[in-house]
């Protein structure tokens, strides 16, 4: 109880600067991971003490707006947060379809090869903040 109460702490006043992305009908597929890989993830949010989530926004060559998140990473600093997750990136494959979930966000899963490390993209109905982002990781664990 602690750990979630200091985590929505840190992370309240970190709301993400994004647009709301309009939800009219399932995403055809998910980003493939080639143009994810291309990209990488961009930026870290550090979630508690040395636990970060990395990610990335972009449309990766898709009609649709994604935030493609890796998380939790166990790392000194958000540089080194990165490099992790785009090490683990570069040795991903998968071809995962969009599903749906409760609040009419599309979600893909893209196995990390680690069951401590969740990789998605979402495709939000609505703005993303890190304490959403940390939801959808705990949820598809």
């Amino acid at each position: 109880m602690m750990f979630k109460s200091k985590l929505a702490t840190l992370t309240g006043a970190l709301v993400l600067a994004s647009s709301t992305f309009a939800m009219t009908e399932k995403p055809m597929a998910c980003p493939s991971l080639v143009a994810i890989q291309g990209e990488g993830v961009t930026m870290a949010s550090e979630i508690l003490g040395d636990l970060y989530l990395t990610y990335n926004t972009s449309n990766y060559g898709t009609p649709n707006d994604w935030y493609f998140i890796m998380g939790p990473v166990s790392a000194q600093s958000e540089a080194n947060a990165l490099e992790k997750a785009n090490k683990v990136l570069k040795t991903m494959s998968s071809i995962p379809f969009p599903q749906s979930d409760e609040d009419g966000n599309w979600v893909c899963e893209y196995p990390t090869g680690s069951q401590d490390l969740e990789a998605i993209a979402v495709h939000p109905q609505g703005t993303m903040s890190p304490i959403k982002m940390r939801q959808f990781i705990q949820h598809s664990h």
